[in-house]
């Protein structure tokens, strides 16, 4: 089958490597579309986040696929069954590597409930792989998969902020950046009933696209006279955005970490060692159920956060336009 390898540091090539054998837990998918990251895949094409000299290496995890062939142990799923985040195992890419591997042909997925002798319950047991619940296309998918860990994360966060809001239910928050997962986590943020919510860029073309998709949401691109909040975002990952993060923090709030710093330019270990800097994270798998009420309601609308499907031929024009910063999310189709 055909897979997206990082071919070298800096290059993108198509490879061929075997269609995958399945264990008696897992599932074979036939991988419908899987969108570039626009967080961390042009880190990893330079080797800048999750460092590794070993090439070939299957890219991709923001993957939607149909169930084709399962293992004689799965129990929570069957074919025809659409899922999300289907992935290679390092030995599934001979001579290579994955880097969770979605952009390819055909992906694994495990039942992590059967395996581990568990209920399917999504909120005790918060696995990325899991049944797609609503019927969407698949660009509108792989759009879900950056939904739900910004939608993870902003309630997490929001959690923490309302510890030390006043009111204490309606925290103030402000998020560092401008890019989608900065729209998502703005957006999220209005909707979860924040008291106010402020995004802050560097560039002010990006205020349209704000005014579009996160009703509610100020976009400024400067911190001078906003005031302070009870909880900020950093969503770029850069020390810059840290340090304008805690310039409009309150004294009894908290600034938590989603960007990822490259490994060339880190987070200065000053600003980490602050006691509001926190490292929150996301845990996508518990809140699909949340997003997709967010939907029916019509309060999300998939076809706002991708713009661009290519063929999976047509990688680097797809690749480039994430770096560029010139497409929102660009969904290859293999």
């Amino acid at each position: 089958m055909k897979a997206l390898a990082i071919i070298e540091k800096g290059k993108l090539g198509i490879i061929e490597i075997p269609v995958p054998d399945i264990g008696e837990y897992d599932a074979l998918c036939k991988i419908e579309a899987c969108a570039y990251c626009n967080s961390t895949d042009h880190k990893l094409v330079e080797n800048e986040f999750i460092a590794s000299d070993t090439y070939p290496g299957v890219l991709g995890h923001e993957d939607i696929g149909t169930v084709v062939k399962v293992g004689g142990k799965v129990k929570n799923y069957t074919v025809g069954d659409r899922v999300f985040r289907q992935v290679l195992t390092n030995g599934m890419v001979p001579g290579g590597r994955s880097v969770w591997g979605g952009f390819s042909e055909y992906g694994v997925i495990t039942d992590k409930w059967a395996q581990q002798g568990v209920e399917p319950d999504p909120k005790q047991y918060p696995f990325p792989q899991q049944k797609l619940l609503i019927d969407v296309s698949a660009p509108e998918a792989t759009a879900m998969v950056t939904l739900m860990e910004c939608l993870d994360c902003v309630m997490q966060s929001m959690q923490q902020g309302r510890a030390t809001a006043s009111p204490p239910s309606r925290p103030s928050v402000a998020i560092i950046g401008s890019g989608p997962v900065a729209q998502a986590m703005a957006m999220f943020a209005a909707l979860l009933g924040a008291d106010k919510v402020v995004a802050v860029g560097r560039r002010a073309i990006h205020a349209e696209r704000f005014a579009k998709v996160c009703k509610g949401v100020d976009y400024v691109t400067s911190t001078e006279g906003i005031g302070t909040f009870d909880l900020v975002i950093e969503a770029v990952g850069s020390a810059e955005a840290l340090a304008t993060a805690m310039n409009i923090v309150t004294a009894e709030g908290s600034v938590n970490i989603y960007g990822i710093a490259t490994a060339s330019t880190p987070y200065p270990a000053a600003l980490l060692a602050d006691s509001r800097v926190k490292s929150v994270g996301a845990t996508e798998g518990r809140v699909q159920q949340e997003l997709e009420d967010y939907i029916r309601k019509g309060d999300v609308r998939l076809a706002d956060w991708y713009d661009v499907v290519l063929p999976m031929s047509d990688y680097q024009k797809g690749y480039d336009l994430v770096r560029d910063g010139k497409a929102y999310k660009v969904v290859l189709i293999p």
